[in-house]
């Protein structure tokens, strides 16, 4: 019994001393993407610093990510990023103002911006498509012949 406890410790001193460098190393590497001034390129190190220790995130949740955050103007648009999503209606409907807004399934719910009269609104359950603009803006195609400059509440 004694001689399991002192060989079970000993893999253990073992082990956690193999394990010391490797952490000495990583902890470097995070210092060294610590310093970088550009956000975009210290979140690229810090992102390859953990794609080396087997921590990428998967593939499927970075773009229900970005699916899920479009609009809300937290990014800037990048090469890697979409520039329109098709998303599915719950409802819709005018404001007091007589402007649309719409609420997807997913959640999100978008305001028009401009004073376009919309002849027919996006029935529930149908597609819609919301394509990024100039200058920061959206544009919310409600039928496939009429788009309206549109924006995400946050």
């Amino acid at each position: 019994m004694i001689i399991r406890t002192q060989a079970a410790a000993a893999f253990a001193l073992l082990a956690l001393a193999g394990a010391l460098p490797a952490q000495a190393a990583d902890e470097s590497a995070y210092d060294r993407c610590s310093v970088i001034a550009s956000p975009e390129r210290r979140l690229a190190c810090f992102d390859e610093v953990q794609k080396a220790r087997g921590h990428a995130p998967a593939p499927q949740a970075v773009q229900a990510e970005k699916r899920r955050s479009f609009g809300l103007g937290a990014t800037r648009l990048g090469a890697d990023e979409d520039k329109a999503v098709t998303v599915r209606v719950a409802a819709a409907g005018q404001g007091h103002d007589g402007r649309l807004w719409i609420r997807t399934e997913d959640g999100a719910v978008w305001d028009q911006t401009d004073t376009a009269v919309v002849a027919q609104p996006p029935k529930p359950g149908g597609q819609m498509r919301i394509r990024r603009g100039a200058i920061g803006s959206y544009l919310c195609d409600v039928t496939r012949w009429q788009s309206v400059r549109c924006q995400r509440r946050p």
